[in-house]
């Protein structure tokens, strides 16, 4: 009867000579699976549904108990012995898919030096725990973050994670760390600024919020300006200005104390025909220059959605601005909004700014600030206000000349802004300058601009004459029958004259315009130094303070001030790359 079953079994195989062959399903029972099975070859084995612990494994072929109830290989042996068909197609399923069962590639055994050496934690002399040292510092340093992150179980958790050989040194040993990585920087920028011929230094005061003084050392900025924006708040004392700003403060106070006036004016900026832009409204803050206007502006952009909330909600309903408030919003936005720009380029510290002033008052009193035909009263007075103040400001003959000195070295505005009376008396003070800056250096001056004092080469016969190179175009022609070499103010002047002749695009770079013709004009050049290297506001020194407020917080409001400098010292000045 079993070879019956064998027969039967193979008849069956025999028939479908192109599919593969395919376990006999027993019409009286179906074998059930083993549970868990990954092995390819328990494709033609089963269990009997009655045997819920299968611990009897029948061939699904020959309906054949198999000894083994765990064993792949007793299986696979029972299938090559009994069945050649389902063994061939066991093999070649195996070889097309891999199972789990087939034996993987061994790791490489481990040495017994490689396992210590992986759970062996780095010495603190190893060049691997130095740098991660000296990251982790740079971390705290340039991100203004606490020491007291070392200690914090998700900082352990992420070095951990990064690499567990790394010991994280503890907080006093990284108080000294950075006292020696100050020392450092503070070393290599002494260095940078003996090497240079001029710098300019800022000092201001700032208290902390533990009342303690700081004082700033960053950038001198002569002559300093203050922000347009608010000249006008200080020297015109405007009724109608003042309640006009103090409704606006109201306004912006009563939607930053409420989340849900902020989620009213939301939807009443959705419901707006057009919609609104969803914007919040802006705080005016009196460091920060714009930001007045700033407020004003966004007040008046916002003005339907602001009414419609505050009408809603009785206790604010008496901030609805009157239309007479409207007005003076409006004329105050239409005075200070072309100054904005000019506030934030005067403001930078990575570009010369000094050299921006001559032509930014020439555009205030020409075009910005001239009255004109649609102008209220209002924004006339403001306008007027604020050139008169400027004007004043910069009216000292001192601070003219210092002005003029910066034009006069900025490739791209040169004499344009400096009044044609001053030419000549700019021209000879530059020459002066030079000239004394030389003699304290102790150098050899040109014969020429461009040329050095050197016997005359013998003449070039035609027929081997040069071509001209681009930079034979910045020398000057001397005489032929020149006997001596000329005065070393001569000199000077010639080169400035040169330098003036040249025509240079209002987009050019000064600093790197100088980068590339300084060894056409060395002289030049040593004033270009002296007086572009000053900024022309302040804004260089508050952010200094700005970086020591976010030192100096609620929570580190304990910290000496010695180590508030080095902290702010070192987010300014260190560098990555250190």
């Amino acid at each position: 009867m079993e070879g019956d079953a064998v027969a039967d079994g193979n008849n069956n195989v025999e028939q479908e000579d192109d599919q593969p062959s395919e376990p006999t399903q027993p019409q009286a029972e179906e074998l059930a699976p083993k549970r868990g099975a990954k092995s390819i070859v328990w494709k033609w084995f089963g269990f009997k549904k009655t045997d819920t612990d299968q611990t009897t494994v029948l061939c699904k072929v020959c309906r054949s108990p198999v000894p083994s109830a765990d064993s792949n290989t007793t299986n696979l042996f029972h299938l090559k012995k009994n069945h050649d068909k389902e063994y061939s197609e066991s093999q070649r399923l195996k070889e097309a898919k891999p199972g789990p069962d087939v034996q993987k590639k061994k790791p490489r055994t481990q040495t017994l030096q490689e396992s210590f050496s992986r759970g062996t934690p780095y010495t603190h002399d190893s060049r691997r725990w130095k740098e991660i040292t000296m990251g982790v510092a740079h971390h705290i340093c340039l991100d203004s973050v606490p020491i007291f992150t070392l200690e914090k179980r998700g900082f352990k958790a992420m070095m951990k994670k990064l690499d567990p050989r790394y010991e994280i040194p503890s907080r006093k040993y990284m108080n000294k760390f950075v006292t020696r990585l100050y020392d450092q920087c503070r070393g290599k920028v002494e260095a940078e600024i003996n090497s240079g011929m001029f710098y300019s230094a800022t000092t201001d005061m700032w208290s902390s919020r533990a009342t303690h003084p700081y004082e700033s050392d960053g950038t001198l900025h002569r002559p300093n300006v203050e922000p347009p924006q608010s000249v006008f708040t200080d020297d015109l004392k405007l009724g109608q200005v003042d309640r006009a700003f103090g409704v606006c403060k109201k306004i912006v106070l009563a939607f930053s104390n409420s989340w849900k006036r902020r989620k009213a004016l939301a939807k009443a900026q959705a419901e707006q025909i057009p919609p609104l832009p969803t914007h919040q409204l802006i705080t005016e803050t009196p460091t920060r220059w714009g930001s007045m206007q700033a407020m004003v502006e966004r007040v008046l952009e916002q003005e339907k959605a602001i009414s419609q909330v505050l009408r809603a909600d009785k206790k604010v309903r008496h901030l609805v601005p009157t239309w007479q408030d409207m007005d003076v919003l409006e004329s105050i936005n239409r005075a200070l909004s072309p100054l904005k720009e000019f506030t934030d380029a005067l403001s930078g510290d990575l570009y010369p700014s000094v050299s921006y002033l001559k032509p930014v008052l020439h555009l205030f009193n020409t075009d910005l600030l001239v009255k004109k035909n649609e102008d209220t009263e209002l924004t006339t007075t403001i306008k007027e206000g604020v050139l008169k103040y400027l004007n004043e400001k910069y009216d000292d003959e001192e601070t003219q000349d210092l002005l003029d000195m910066a034009s006069l070295v900025d490739p791209r505005f040169k004499t344009t802004y400096i009044k044609p009376e001053k030419v000549g008396y700019i021209k000879t003070r530059a020459a002066a300058d030079l000239q004394k800056m030389v003699a304290q250096e102790g150098e050899a001056l040109p014969s020429a601009a461009g040329t050095q004092d050197e016997p005359e080469p013998e003449e070039v016969p035609a027929s081997k004459k040069k071509n001209k190179t681009l930079s034979s175009y910045f020398e000057c022609e001397t005489p032929a029958k020149r006997s001596h070499a000329p005065s070393s103010r001569e000199a000077i002047e010639d080169e400035i004259n040169l330098y003036l002749l040249l025509s240079v695009g209002r987009k050019t770079e000064p600093l790197q315009w100088w980068q590339e013709n300084e060894s056409h004009f060395p002289l030049v050049a040593k004033l270009a130094k002296k007086y572009l290297c000053i900024p022309a506001t302040s804004s260089p020194s508050e952010r200094a303070f700005s970086t020591s407020g976010n030192i100096v917080t609620c929570q580190r409001a304990a910290l000496k001030p010695s180590r508030v400098e080095e902290l702010t010292f070192l987010a300014r000045n260190l560098d990555v790359e250190d």
